[in-house]
């Protein structure tokens, strides 16, 4: 079975090969958190991919081996328009998703499921579009 971490890092990699984004962000895309040998850079366009808790059971009772799942965004930027156009291009990356492996991991799909906020980081004031989305992951690798 699949990890979260497996999911993360499919997404990751998925967002970082979607032209808009990396022309939005470059390479930084993140799991989890911001690194620390990034924090000197911020505030910068960068987007940070966690876990947001279960999905909501749609194969329930199934022997389907896949699951749904909440992947909480967070986009960044120097300020609240930047951090918006970062938002725009992930937003778009992730609605328009068709099934795809990526590291040995299938993302069937992602639905917005928070719609965007605009919001600042109460420790170091950083501007960000917050979002939540559900999403369909296989739990089994593919190989």
């Amino acid at each position: 079975m699949s990890t979260q971490p497996e999911y993360l890092a499919a997404f990751q990699g998925y967002l970082q090969g979607v032209s808009d984004v990396s022309s939005a962000v470059g390479t930084r895309v993140f799991v989890s958190e911001i690194p620390n040998s990034e924090e000197v850079n911020m505030p910068r366009a960068c987007a940070v991919l966690a876990m947001g808790g279960g999905g909501l059971l749609l194969n329930a009772g199934s022997y389907l081996p896949v699951g749904d799942r909440r992947l909480d965004v967070r986009c960044y930027g120097r300020t609240p328009y930047e951090a918006w156009q970062v938002y725009a291009a992930v937003h778009n990356a992730l609605k328009f998703m068709t099934r795809t492996t990526v590291g040995g991991a299938t993302l069937f799909w992602a639905t917005l499921d928070a719609a965007e906020q605009s919001l600042r980081d109460p420790d170091v004031h950083w501007p960000f579009i917050f979002s939540s989305w559900q999403v369909l992951v296989a739990d089994l690798p593919t190989s």
